[in-house]
């Protein structure tokens, strides 16, 4: 079974020695048995392909792991001569070669697992990437909360993850030790019409070194004739200052110049706003960094506004209450979906609650495009905790995923990271504002956090939306469910929905979803990740595991839902397809589009389809007949 995209630590704010409570697991059992039958009662689309599946690019191996399959064993740095020459097309070792050939006696190691950023260009699509993700991420942790148990790979050493033991730990700077499984990450630039992969030379020097010290390339927009990748510095990764971004010539794709922005240390989405038929403005959303040590960055829109003589020349226009996430332009206005926030308290190591996640809308659009006098002019529409989520865990835990324009309506969907919950009842226990210890022995222990795992953690749902900000808003919820699971103060853990449901479980908007449960239908999807529309299709890319949520210890031949699940959500992410307004999302892919390691991280829109790129956390090739790790990109035909 896949690893999820990020790694648990029950233990993070609870002690994890007692002996479990009767209480406690009784409620956990409860909600198992709830979430099966939940979706033991669903009809998941089946797989009804239209389009051609195209791989026309992917990762290579770039270093070799020597070690055997056990935690903390180095790899080396750096591969046998005997790696042949990727084919252009198929992005797979051509001359007869397979990745098993390409170091001798140890294993292929993928680290470039993420297509980060994306966007496309006339007939070229820029990329980034980011290496070892789940790896970083689980690392950054202990950074940030020191006082967190050390990361530990996850079960099968997929993705292997070896944190401060790394080669290239000594390489990283004092105190990111834990994040060694980072390498300095690429940009790409797939060249559609001739089938090749290149990356544009960066100058040795001031710029290079920006690139050396950029966690990962997670945001890529384009401007007239240029184009704009970045991404936080790896200090920017764990909550502190700074940004780094490169710009480039889209026609020759030639290196201009790179910027830092110290205020900001995360940057995610962008929007170009035609007028006239040409690019007329472009915006990005980031998180503001915290002031004076003091904590607590929020989030923000900016305004791109190059000059000939000046390419790093930014304005501030819009003010969010968390990072900044999806943003896009529907009719008049901008919209932005935030992510939630975490950062630390004032003179402490601890995390402060986010604020929830929510949606944004722009003042309208002046001819001229947004400034700075309109930074305070926005306003937050749609908050989860408000309209949605009847659970308080649940609700800060939850943020803003992929976002299209269709049809005239807004579809958003959202995602929750698979360990936040325990992140958020962690920090809610240990300030007493909540009591999560079901059996009232002291101790939150692992019974208590299983039961708040289950009770809290959410599939992801899917809504559309029309007037957001007037009076006439109206929201739908497609994919969702009309009762969830709340935590409950006299019992100090959670409850299941009783059957038929109530009012204390209900969703806010007070209504069963239009066509199907969240997740798609399918327990395991977590991540509304990418959308685009393209050939009049409109195309939602998920991320899924299983196991991501702990749900369900239930595996196949174990119960009539495992079964079921089985045959009907198979391992890999989603591509759905909405093929009109009035009708429920097709699956045009259940298993990855052929490798169920992919998730679907980027979309934008082709010539006849879309342009797919993944994540694939699997990193080591132990068995040359698994499915290879890396990313891939993916091109969709329409036969």
């Amino acid at each position: 079974m896949r690893a999820t995209l990020l790694v648990s630590s029950l233990g993070m704010f609870g002690s994890g020695t007692a002996m479990a409570g009767p209480l406690a697991q009784a409620a956990a059992n409860s909600l198992k048995a709830w979430w099966e039958n939940e979706y033991l009662n669903t009809t998941p689309a089946a797989e009804t392909p239209l389009w051609t599946v195209n791989l026309r690019t992917r990762a290579k191996p770039d270093e070799c792991y020597d070690g055997t399959p056990s935690p903390f064993t180095a790899s080396s740095n750096g591969i046998s001569p005997d790696l042949s020459v990727l084919d252009a097309d198929t992005g797979l070792p051509g001359g007869g070669f397979g990745f098993e050939d390409t170091c001798n006696s140890s294993k292929p190691k993928f680290n470039e697992n993420y297509v980060w950023g994306e966007v496309r260009t006339g007939n070229d699509v820029w990329f980034g990437t980011m290496a070892n993700t789940q790896c970083v991420i689980t690392g950054g942790t202990k950074i940030i909360v020191p006082t967190s148990p050390a990361p530990v790979p996850p079960g099968r050493l997929n993705p292997l993850c070896e944190f401060d033991q790394s080669w290239n730990a000594a390489n990283m700077g004092p105190g990111f030790q834990y994040i060694a499984d980072w390498r300095v990450p690429h940009i790409r630039v797939w060249r559609n019409g001739t089938g090749e992969l290149i990356e544009p030379a960066i100058p040795a020097g001031a710029d290079m070194d920006r690139l050396e010290d950029t966690l990962g390339i997670r945001f890529a927009g384009k401007f007239g004739n240029r184009v704009i990748l970045g991404g936080p510095t790896i200090a920017g990764s764990v909550g502190q200052a700074g940004i780094n971004l490169f710009i480039f010539d889209s026609t020759n794709r030639q290196f201009l110049k790179s910027c830092n922005l110290p205020q900001y240390n995360d940057v995610r989405r962008g929007v170009t706003v035609p007028r006239n038929g040409t690019d007329n403005q472009f915006y990005f959303t980031v998180r503001t960094a915290p002031v004076n040590g003091s904590g607590g960055g929020k989030g923000a829109v900016v305004r791109w506004n190059p000059t000939a003589s000046n390419l790093c020349q930014f304005s501030q226009v819009g003010n969010l209450d968390n990072m900044g996430g999806e943003i896009l332009q529907f009719g008049n206005q901008l919209v932005v979906g935030t992510w939630i926030n975490f950062s630390r308290g004032p003179g402490s190591q601890s995390f402060q609650l986010p604020v929830a996640a929510g949606l944004y809308v722009s003042p309208t659009l002046p001819t001229g495009g947004l400034s700075s006098f309109n930074q305070n002019g926005w306003k937050k529409a749609w908050t989860i905790t408000t309209n949605w989520e009847p659970d308080y865990v649940a609700g800060l835990s939850e943020t803003l995923g992929a976002m299209a324009v269709y049809q005239n309506w807004l579809y958003f969907g959202l995602m929750m990271q698979p360990n936040i919950v325990e992140i958020v009842a962690g920090q809610l226990h240990s300030t007493g504002l909540y009591n999560f210890d079901a059996d009232n022995d002291g101790a939150y222990d692992q019974s208590d956090m299983l039961a708040v795992r289950r009770g809290a953690s959410r599939p992801a749902a899917l809504f559309r939306a029309q007037g957001l900000g007037l009076r006439t808003q109206k929201v739908e919820v497609l994919y969702g469910n009309r009762y969830l699971p709340v935590y409950n103060r006299q019992s100090r853990t959670y409850t299941a929905p009783p059957t038929g449901g109530d009012t204390a479980h209900s969703n806010k908007i007070n209504a069963a979803s239009k066509w199907g449960k969240a997740g798609f239908d399918c327990l395991g999807t977590f991540y509304i990740w990418s959308a685009t529309v393209s050939a009049n299709t409109l195309f939602f890319g998920t991320a899924s595991s299983a196991n991501a949520f702990q749900f369900t210890n239930s595996n196949p031949g174990d119960s009539a839902w495992a079964d079921f699940n089985e045959a009907n959500c198979q391992e890999g992410g989603d591509l759905m397809r909405f093929d009109n307004a009035s009708s429920a999302a097709k699956a045009e892919s259940r298993t990855g589009l052929g490798n169920p390691n992919n998730n679907f991280r980027n979309m934008q829109p082709g010539t006849s389809g879309p342009i797919v790129g993944t994540a694939n956390a699997s990193n080591v090739l132990f068995d040359p007949a698994d499915p290879p790790g890396g990313w891939e990109l993916i091109e969709l035909t329409k036969p």
